[in-house]
This record gives C-alpha cells, structure tokens and sequence, in this order.
C-alpha cells in the first residue's frame, strides 16, 4: 500500500479568504483545466497566471477528478495541483473547484466493489466513498490562499433515469407526496386509471419505463409524467444538497455554485447552493432564438439566474462562452470585443459577482477541440480578452461606486409555472403545442426589455409564499394550470392594489390538468370580471378590434371567447365576442386577454402587440422609477444600479447605427460621470430629475453614475 503522496501543508493560511463575506467584489476568469491540456507543466500553469493577472482577471475554475488524485487505494496524489493553487495565490487568483465524477468513483474502487452501482445517485452505499474524496479535497485546500469556491457539478440537469433503484425511491417519493393514500394517486393520474384501466392498490405497483410517457393515439397521462419530472428534479437536487453539506463540514466559509444548462431546474438547485450559476453559451442556444435575438439570449437567462438566486442576493455566470464554436454548437458563433463589453457590464449591473469564461485557452480535444478559448489558435491575446481587460480596469478605477452599488428592485414580475412548464412538454401530442408556456414567457420578457421596463420571473411557490407584494405588476402568459393556493395568491395580490395580466386560456384547468367550470378557476373569474365562453381555434389570425376603435390586434392560435360579468370590455374579435376585458378588484386592477399573444411574440415578433404588453406594466410603474431613458434613435437599452450617491446605468447600443437619446436619473445631481470612458459630463437638473444627453456607437455599451 502506498501511503499518501502529500499531506496539507501548514504554509496555508486564511488569508484572501472570498465567498460570502466578498460579494462586492466582481470576479472576472476563466476555464482552465490543466487535464485537458496535454502535457502540462509547471511553467505552463504559471505563465497561464501571469497571463490572467496581467489582463486584470483573478479567477478561475478548474476540474478536479477522482480518479486523478486517487488512482489508487490509499493513494491521494494533488500533484500539478498543489503547483496550481500555489501559482493562483501567488498571483492573486482565486481557485474554484469543480466536483468531478462523485458518484461514478475512481476506476480502482469501481473494479474492487462491483456490487456497488457507480454512476446512479440513487445507490447510497456511494455516499460512504464519495464522502471521503470530498473530504480529502476539501481538507486539502479550504484554507489555501488560492481557494475562491466550489462547483458541486458541472453542468448538472435532472434527466430521468429507469434504474430499479430510481424506480423504487419513485414509488417511495410518490408515497410521501400523496399522504401513503393510494387512492389521492388513482384520482390524480386518471388517465392511467380511467383511460387505461389501471387502478393500484399499492405504490409497489407502479412501474415506470421509456415507454411509459408516450402519447398512446393522443392520450398521455400528464398528472404521472408531471409527477415524474417533479420526482427527477428533486432527486438530483437533493444529491447536490448532499455535496453541498458535505462540502460545509469542513468549509463552511467558501461558496458553493452549481451551473445547469437548463431553465426548468435552476430554481430547485438554487436552494443547494450560496450562489446559482449557470453554463450561458450562445452558440449552444441559438435554436431557441433567432440570431438577432442575441441580446434577449443574454439577458434573459441572466435575468432567470438572478431571479432564481433571490435569496443570496447575487448569481455567478458560471460558465460564458469566451470563444468561438464552429462545430461544437448549435450555429457557428464567435463572441467579438464587443460582446464581451456589454456581457460584462451588463453582468455587473444585473448584480452578478462571478463570471466564469470558457475557456483560457481554446479546447485542446474531442469535438471541442480548437474552439472556445478567450485566446487565439496561438496563445496570445485575443480581442476578447483585450475587451475584458478593458471593462476590468475601468471596474477597478471606480470601485469606490461600483462596489456599494445594487441593482434597483424590478417593479414588475412573469410568474414562471413548473407545472405548465413540465405539463406543456407533454400533455398536448403534437409538437407545435408544446412549449408554450416558456414560448409565451420570453415573448413577453421580450416586450417589457424592448420597454426598458425591468423584470423578475417569480416561481409558483414565491407567488403563493407573498413575495408577490414586492412587486406592482405581475404577467401570468399561456398559463393554462392553475392551482388553488396559486388562484388565492393572486387574489390577494390584486385586492392589495396589485395589476395582473392574464393570456392565452388562464386558469381552465387546476394543476392536475381536470377542466374547471367556471374558469377561470378558484374564483378568479371574480377577479378578472369574466369567465372563458369557449376557444376557437383558427386558419388565419384574426383581429382583435378595441372598443374605441384606436387600433386592433392580431390574434395568435386561436381566440378565447371571454363572457363580460363585472369587468369592461376593451376589445372585441370579428365575431362581436369580447377578446379582452379589464376589470377592477379591491385596490388593484386585471387584464384578460383572449388569445395567446405573448406566444405569438416570441414566435413572431409584433412591435404593436409588444407596446401593448408593456404598457400594462409602465403604466403602472412610471411614478416609481428612478431612470428613464428617452430614446431618439437607436436600439438602446438600459440596466441601472442605485449607488452610494445615485444611479449608475448601463446603456448598450444593439443596432447597427450610432444611437442617441436623453438619460435620466431622478434626483438633483451636480454632474454624471461616464465610468467607462472616465470622464465627466454636462449634466441639467430640472424638477426632480437630471437629465444627459447619451450618444453610444453601433455596438457600444456606456456607463454612467448620478454623483
């Protein structure tokens, strides 16, 4: 038996100790994994340091497999990483760790204990060896000066597995869920019951196989699949729960990250984490987002990611694109200086405290291989890593406002649905119907951005806790199920004095998926002052004309026959049915739209229609803001910050041509800096508010401060 190879040294100390004490300061890095490189050596590793410090970066992240650091049994060989955490803190970079391969074991252990199910989390005789690598890895470097974090998992998503192992944790999940009552279960999953002719007598009997959820001539059990799905994301969250705690025995000061690719599971793993992260590559997006949609891409799943990371104040950009991918994604994409300019300071402003590039150096293997470096095919510089430099040292000069700065409370809220998220994927079997929830949600995300109006999503659970009363406005788009608890949240919500705009059919059905009468269901048709009469589906959009004959909007899929009872109706389809009626209860106010327009925005993008959408919510919250910006040419949009002494905004150029336009922050403020170029402007204060003329290239980002 070989003895460990190196122990922990004493020379490490506490010193530059980061995570939550540190969410001030922005860290700025890069991807740079060392088993990926062929043949690496110390001198490659340090002047891999001396190129990130010298360019203003100071983090990285690295992967650190089990099988490379314990090859065998009692063998625990650190090796190259012990130089790397040396070299990191000598050049005052912070180190975050990535897990690697915690449930498959090292190669070693697997042919010693082939009893053991490797690989499947649900297998918990894992744990008992996992915990011992963690263990060692943490040990080894918690108190090194180079430590800046954890990574849980790369990359972690919640597919399903049919293992008899997930199979019999299903059945026990399923037990708790219904109250060890099977017969809650057969009212539930009634098309496996009815339809079928399945009843169970017990939760032994139900079986789960690849099979099981496809559609059988249009029928699917959507209640089961969603049941499914809800089991699959609990049971890899509570695996990355149980990391995380093992990760805090022994360091209970650095930060834990995680970073899913996949929208439907950052809220579940953010509560396993200090701080959500995310893998955002464009490249690989591209398929849910027209080209031009590049800036929705962006800030949309950053907006998720920081919608989700609520509780910690903060989010990480895990894993950013930083070069390019011709064959490794979707569509061939090449970030340009330009694009990692506004990416940065759009992070910073959005309240981000970590962005993570991929990689240092372009990929050395596999189909990756030549592709996303922030360097060349050459190892020098490239624009995108001048860019970052540039955006840093300009950070580091005005720390002194920047780092007091948060981003300002969004006033205006999409509720996202887990439930019409996972039902939306399956209960419907032809595939132009699935999706629509998401479709509906970054149509009207798209609507209120193109606004300027700042935006959170809220999960079902925050809606139904209170944290609706944070916000003015709340837009529930194609949200088809609805449960009780959620109807009452919404209720109060605008009886409180809230607004709250509804499209597509809302509410005809609970979250189960059984067709309510009347619906909306669970009282909302009292809210909304009017109930669904019937859907008609159409060949070709029809309008939706207004009462006071203004304008018309076309419809999308089909029209939704509203019934007037309380409220008053603001538009009419051809057929004389009312199409939208806004109604007034309590302090607050609603808006029913029959049809599903935010859809069709995303689909197919109508400046009319998204007008309309956002106007519901500027309405409402224009005595509330504290910056505006009066556009007069260009495709200009804004993030803004409260500072130690006023706002700072971030002002980004999309459009082709120069733009120009009148920023304004509320208050009376002697001058505005300009941040990014470092100087100082003419500003006029007039009333409660100073304005400055803003003029951004094609292409260009800004940054302003009210001082």
């Amino acid at each position: 038996m070989e003895e460990e190879k190196s122990i922990e040294r004493n020379s490490f100390t506490n010193g530059q100790q980061s995570g939550m004490e540190q969410v001030d300061e922005f860290r700025v890095g890069a991807f740079f994994n060392i088993k990926m490189e062929p043949n690496v050596t110390a001198s490659f590793i340090e002047k891999g340091m001396h190129m990130l410090q010298k360019n203003k970066f100071n983090v990285i992240r690295t992967c650190i497999n089990w099988q490379e650091i314990n090859p065998k049994s009692e063998v625990w060989d650190f090796g190259l990483y012990d130089t790397m955490f040396d070299h990191a803190a000598k050049h005052d970079i912070g180190i975050v760790v990535i897990f690697r391969s915690t449930s498959a074991g090292s190669r070693w252990l697997r042919d010693e204990r082939q009893d053991i199910e490797w690989g499947q989390i649900d297998d918990v005789r894992i744990r008992e060896f996992a915990s011992e690598y963690i263990r060692r890895l943490v040990e080894r470097y918690r108190n090194h000066p180079g430590l800046y974090g954890w990574i849980l998992e790369n990359e972690t998503r919640s597919a399903p597995s049919y293992h008899p192992l997930v199979i019999a944790r299903y059945r026990q999940w399923l037990e708790e869920l219904y109250d060890s009552n099977i017969e809650q279960l057969n009212k539930v999953w009634f098309n496996t019951t009815f339809i079928e002719g399945k009843r169970f007598t017990s939760f032994e009997e139900i079986i789960v196989t690849e099979d099981t959820f496809r559609a059988k001539g249009g029928w699917i059990d959507h209640a089961a699949y969603r049941d499914w799905i809800d089991f699959n994301i609990w049971r890899s969250t509570e695996w990355l729960t149980w990391i995380g705690k093992e990760v805090k025995k022994y360091d209970p000061v650095h930060p834990t990250n995680v970073n899913p690719n996949s929208s439907i599971d950052i809220w579940e793993y953010a509560s396993a984490v200090d701080y959500i992260g995310r893998s955002l590559h464009p490249g690989h997006s591209f398929p849910q987002f027209s080209m031009s949609d590049l800036p929705i891409l962006f800030n949309f799943q950053m907006d998720e990611l920081r919608s989700a990371g609520k509780k910690s104040g903060s989010f990480w950009l895990s894993e950013l694109q930083g070069g390019s991918n011709i064959f490794s994604g979707a569509q061939p994409f090449t970030p340009r200086d330009y694009h990692i300019t506004r990416w940065l300071w759009n992070a910073r402003v959005a309240g981000c405290s970590t962005v993570l590039f991929s990689s240092l150096h372009p990929i050395s293997l596999s189909w990756e291989g030549g592709e996303w470096g922030m360097t060349d095919m050459r190892g020098n510089l490239s624009e995108r890593m001048v860019a970052a430099k540039n955006v840093l040292a300009a950070m580091k000069k005005h720390s002194h406002i920047l780092a007091k700065a948060r981003p300002i409370p969004a006033r205006a809220a999409i509720w996202f649905s887990k439930n019409n998220y996972i039902i939306g994927e399956r209960e419907y079997c032809r595939d132009n119907n699935r999706g629509g929830h998401f479709d509906a949600i970054k149509g009207c995300y798209k609507a209120l951005w193109n606004a300027n109006v700042a935006v959170d999503l809220i999960s079902t659970e925050e809606l139904v806790s209170g944290i609706a009363s944070n916000y003015d406005v709340i837009y529930a788009v194609e949200m088809n199920h609805v449960s009780p608890e959620a109807a009452a949240a919404i209720g109060r919500f605008v009886e409180d004095g809230g607004s709250f705009l509804a499209d597509g059919i809302f509410g005809w059905k609970d979250d189960h998926g059984f067709f309510y009468r009347p619906c909306p269901a669970f009282g909302l048709a009292d809210v909304f002052g009017a109930q669904i009469e019937d859907v008609v589906g159409w060949e070709k959009p029809s309008e939706l004309v207004f009462s006071d004959g203004t304008k018309s909007l076309s419809s999308y899929r089909y029209e939704v026959w509203l019934h007037q009872t309380s409220g008053k109706t603001v538009a009419a389809f051809s057929s004389g049915h009312p199409g939208i009626i806004e109604n007034h209860y309590g302090k607050g106010h609603t808006m029913l739209i029959g049809t599903s327009l935010c859809r069709g925005l995303h689909k197919d993008y109508n400046p009319k229609a998204a007008d309309f959408i956002a106007q519901f919510a500027r309405q409402v919250i224009a005595d509330s803001e504290t910056v505006r910006l009066d556009i007069l040419h260009g495709y200009l949009r804004t993030r803004s910050m409260n500072g130690p002494d006023g706002q700072v905004v971030v002002v980004t150029n999309y459009g082709e041509e120069t733009g120009n336009g009148i920023l304004k922050g509320k208050g009376r403020f002697s001058k505005v800096k300009e941040l990014s170029e470092d100087r100082v402007l003419t500003a006029k204060a007039s009333n409660d508010w100073t304005t400055v003329p803003v003029e951004i290239p094609s292409q260009g980002t800004k940054v302003y401060a009210f001082v």
